[in-house]
């Protein structure tokens, strides 16, 4: 690109393209028309674009194309995301209904019907959550066009489908092969194995079961989150699962090798679930007292 002088007359510079340059984007239209890979070609801007046409002088064909296809992958689009935070602080519900009774009543009766509560554990006075906005703005850079990405997106589908079908087939033999095994009669040992597990998670069902008597009680309600009450109580479903499945074995006498193995492999799981949980429920009821 090259600049005249200042015209004085018309108080600003002229702008044209020289010869070579003339060229070099007819040969660039040729090429980018007739590959559809080269689409991204028109994303390039600015000091990217001028970077290529210094690479690409007096190139043709073939050479040509490759550095546009290498500049059309390295070009960078940018774009602005708008990211919404929300949130708030507590306050105290007296405070706010005087605030806000007579200035505002319609805010005041949409924040007292939508709005988060809990109770203050040292004043004991019912607080509620008045929300706060915020707005980040956050710059992405994506180093790939359009085109590359819908290139490597069907590459992708392509692997997924062989990804798939090898998981169908290795899950279909898997399948035949649980079928086509056999029961075995349980030994003393694995039986009593069984047995001892058993009895194991009887003791644990009950400590965690009065755990959670213990959080559901009215004095410590506001302190027992109902998050933690929910997992422990699918652990322990978790738990009536394997006394269940173990209390068929058992009454068979028998098993597949694959069901004895996928049990005892589940024992150690279960009665961590319901470890943890209790724990995290206990530490919060102890907090509150």
């Amino acid at each position: 690109m090259l600049v005249r002088k200042a015209d004085p007359a018309k108080n600003k510079a002229e702008q044209f393209r020289c010869k070579p340059c003339n060229a070099l984007k007819s040969r660039i239209h040729r090429i980018t028309s007739k590959d559809i890979s080269l689409n991204g070609y028109n994303l390039i801007q600015g000091e990217d674009r001028k970077e290529l046409y210094k690479k690409a002088q007096g190139l043709f064909d073939e050479k040509l194309s490759k550095v546009i296809s290498e500049s059309v992958l390295a070009s960078t689009i940018k774009r602005k995301t708008d990211m919404m935070i929300t949130g708030g602080k507590y306050a105290a519900l007296s405070q706010i209904k005087e605030d806000l009774e007579n200035v505002n009543p319609t805010k005041l009766n949409n924040i007292l019907a939508n709005a988060e509560r809990m109770m203050c554990p040292v004043t004991r006075e019912e607080l509620i959550l008045v929300p706060e906005y915020e707005v980040r703005f956050k710059d992405e850079h994506i180093d790939q066009t359009t085109e590359s990405r819908k290139i490597e997106g069907e590459q992708d589908v392509k692997r997924a489908k062989v990804i798939k079908a090898k998981l169908e087939q290795f899950g279909g033999e898997e399948e035949k092969k649980k079928k086509q095994e056999k029961d075995v009669p349980l030994t003393e040992a694995q039986a009593k194995r069984i047995q001892k597990h058993v009895e194991k998670f009887e003791e644990l069902k009950l400590a965690a079961t009065s755990i959670l008597i213990m959080a559901e009680a009215p004095e410590h309600g506001d302190f027992a989150p109902k998050a933690i009450i929910e997992k422990l109580r699918a652990s322990i479903a978790g738990v009536d699962a394997w006394s269940e499945e173990a209390g068929k074995i058992m009454k068979a006498r028998a098993a597949t090798k694959s069901a004895l193995k996928d049990l005892f492999a589940a024992c150690k799981d279960k009665a961590a679930a319901v470890e943890s949980n209790k724990f995290a429920l206990r530490t919060c009821i102890d907090a509150a007292q």
